[in-house]
Order: C-alpha cells, then sequence, then structure tokens
C-alpha cells in the first residue's frame, strides 16, 4: 500500500512537468498557473546557495536548476556551504556571488533570520534574491519558491 501511494505522489509530481506548459502555483497571493518559460529573455548570471549536497533532495534542487537554466539560456552557478552548521560560509557565498555580479540569487538559507548583512548587500546592488525552499523573508525578497511537503 506504501508503495501505490509512494508511486501516486511521484507521478503527480512528474506529471505536470513532463506533459504540461504549466502548473498551479499561488503568484502575489492568487491561486494560478504558472507558465514554464521556453527562453530567457536574455542571458542571465544566476547564483543559487543550497545548505548542503548531503542527500537526495538537495542533489535534486541542484539538478532541476541546472537543467533549467540551461535549458532557459541562462548562467547558474551553485554553491553548497556544507552543512546546516556553516552559516558563515553560506554568508562568504552571498557575498561571493555579489562580487560575480549576480543578477539574482537563490538562496535555501540555513537560517532565514540571519542573513540580515547579505540581504542588504543585494539589495545594495540591486540583486534580486529568490527564497529557495526553507523560507526567507524581508524586503529584499523578491520571490519565494516553496513546495507543501504535505
Amino acid at each position: 500500500m506504501l508503495f501505490k501511494r509512494l508511486t501516486q505522489i511521484a507521478l503527480l509530481m512528474a506529471a505536470p512537468l513532463a506533459f504540461a506548459d504549466s502548473v498551479p502555483a499561488t503568484m502575489d497571493g492568487q491561486a494560478g498557473k504558472y507558465r514554464f518559460l521556453e527562453q530567457a529573455s536574455h542571458r542571465w548570471r544566476l547564483c543559487a546557495v543550497l545548505p548542503h549536497a548531503f542527500d537526495r533532495f538537495f542533489w535534486a534542487v541542484a539538478y532541476g536548476l541546472d537543467r533549467q537554466a540551461t535549458a532557459l539560456g541562462v548562467d547558474i552557478g551553485i554553491a553548497e556551504a556544507g552543512g546546516y552548521d556553516r552559516l558563515s560560509e553560506q554568508k562568504r557565498q552571498i557575498r561571493q556571488c555579489v562580487a560575480d555580479q549576480a543578477d539574482a540569487v537563490l538562496i535555501a538559507a540555513i537560517n532565514p533570520t540571519a542573513l540580515d548583512d547579505e540581504l542588504a548587500l543585494l539589495a545594495r546592488h540591486g540583486i534580486k534574491v529568490i527564497d529557495l525552499v526553507n523560507g526567507l523573508s524581508g524586503d529584499a525578497v523578491t520571490a519565494h519558491s516553496h513546495q507543501n511537503f504535505f
């Protein structure tokens, strides 16, 4: 029974990506459908910082980021801090994204309340911030990308 349920969940998760040009989403607080882009408007420079690459979840996140960036024709650099105990490393990586002149930074925050200085730095440089998976708030955050795991 558990295998059957897990198979159903996997198929439901994969089906929108494999067979549709849109998926249900909440955008600006409203339910709607997100339509996938076919190509980016120009070659954006993206930077993604992840807490770690120890498990299949963040392997999948990194893989998906890389594949989607390639499909859209944008550049992406992906860094992992080495664990949830490596906040200072994640902060360093975010500062490196600024030095590398990223257009946007996707952050899977180790600690969503401990990045105020880095978010302010990104805002001063006009770099867009995308909250990726773990929850991040503040005026500097441009967008949120979350999945309901329940």
